[in-house]
């Protein structure tokens, strides 16, 4: 892999959990597809929303395993 298509990759959150994924996708969030090995990859553009999505989205499931 080259080191500027790794650089732009290091810009991108890959949600291979498809729970999560249209989670994500539900709440605004622009999604890019990669195939990888025949199966579907969602990419979401990393951002200060999108950390914060993700720490909800974390928070609420360890908390509701622990019920």
């Amino acid at each position: 892999m080259s080191a500027k298509r790794n650089d732009k990759m290091n810009e991108y959150f890959r949600a291979n959990n498809t729970r999560l994924s249209k989670f994500l996708y539900s709440l605004g969030f622009d999604k890019k597809s990669e195939m990888i090995n025949d199966k579907e990859t969602w990419l979401f553009e990393k951002s200060n929303n999108l950390q914060e999505a993700l720490d909800f989205f974390f928070y609420m499931r360890k908390k509701i395993r622990k019920q």
